[in-house]
């Protein structure tokens, strides 16, 4: 009977979809967000390898860097998800590009008409690289923001009348 009733006591663990990590983002989004965008990006990876000598390889290899960056940032802040909300639509719509650009390449790599005209999924991929690297910085932008007006609060407790100024000369440290 007393184990009964210790079970009926002893709350339920939060599911992730309960588990608030930031206003908006549940441990449950956070990790939607990071296996989706981290599946498709190995995947990407792993189609590299059939393009090694051409210059869609590297191109992989940036965006694909730059993603791990951007799955970093958000770990390390979850709100940054919602300044890319769709970002892991835009990454699993480039694999299946990539996919089709590697199938293309396979089938038609010693035609220069085809190597040319594929040129317009490598334009892609780089468009998608510098959008991605402007959300990246969004991300930052807002973490900066946030730890200045949390400096800047602590600072006007302790008197400054200008937060953004540097401490006076001879101020603890």
């Amino acid at each position: 009977m007393a184990f009964a009733s210790g079970y009926a006591l002893t709350p339920r663990r939060k599911t992730a979809a309960e588990i608030l990590l930031a206003p908006e983002v549940t441990q449950q989004m956070l990790d939607e967000f990071r296996d989706r965008i981290a599946g498709a990006s190995n995947r990407i990876l792993a189609l590299r390898g059939r393009v090694a000598r051409t210059s869609m390889a590297g191109r992989i290899e940036t965006v694909c860097e730059l993603l791990v960056r951007i799955l970093a940032t958000c770990e390390r802040d979850p709100q940054d998800i919602r300044a890319a909300r769709s970002l892991p639509f835009y990454v699993e719509k480039i694999e299946e590009y990539v996919r089709g650009y590697v199938d293309v390449y396979e089938a038609g790599e010693r035609e220069p008409d085809v190597l040319k005209r594929l040129s317009g999924t490598e334009a892609m991929v780089v468009r998608a690289t510098e959008r991605f690297e402007e959300i990246h910085r969004a991300m930052i932008e807002n973490d900066l923001r946030a730890l200045e007006a949390k400096a800047g609060a602590l600072s006007m407790e302790f008197g400054a009348e200008d937060p953004t100024s540097p401490a006076p000369k001879g101020a603890a440290s």
